[in-house]
């Protein structure tokens, strides 16, 4: 009997490509054309034929600096096309006017600066679930062991655009 060692799976942001994928932390005004970038994971390619169907547990923090800070937090666990070995993480659309990432606004409808934080807390795979057949029978999502748990974050603020006031031209010989 052949026995095949599969390695536990791992997943880490994909690298930075401006136009298409945040992978560092970024600080931008809104309506900058980088906030219709996704976040993007990127996992170990396995060993193994067919697909490795990984699963990533990840939190999303939205908070305002403001002093009455609006805070709230997502958690998601989402399975990777079959054959596929990145996943797009969504971005927020449930604020704002479904823009994507956006800066928040108060009672007052004054825009606040936001930061959207990205937690991965760990990723686990096809075989990897298989190891907790005894242990979670039931097949519930929250019952998957998970691999590579060293949580890693992206942070993206958005600061509201600049306004510009009134401008006024001073004659030259004004004061004198």
């Amino acid at each position: 009997m052949d026995v095949d060692v599969i390695g536990a799976p791992s997943v880490t942001y994909s690298a930075d490509a401006p136009g298409t994928i945040i992978g560092a932390d970024l600080t931008v005004c809104e309506g900058d054309a980088r906030l219709t970038d996704v976040v993007q994971l990127a996992f170990t390619q396995a060993a193994i034929a067919g697909s490795p169907s990984y699963l990533a547990s990840y939190t999303i923090d939205i908070d305002t600096t403001a002093t009455t800070a609006f805070t709230e937090t997502f958690s998601n666990a989402a399975a990777v096309a079959t054959d596929a070995a990145t996943l797009g993480l969504a971005q927020p659309v449930d604020h704002g006017d479904g823009a994507g990432f956006v800066c928040l606004t108060n009672a007052g409808g004054d825009k606040r600066t936001t930061v959207y934080t990205y937690t991965i807390l760990g990723v686990n795979d096809r075989i990897s679930r298989k190891s907790d057949y005894l242990t979670n029978s039931g097949a519930l999502p929250t019952g998957w062991s998970l691999y590579d748990t060293t949580a890693e974050t992206i942070a993206i603020t958005v600061n509201p655009a600049p306004v510009t006031g009134p401008i006024y031209h001073i004659g030259n010989m004004w004061a004198n």
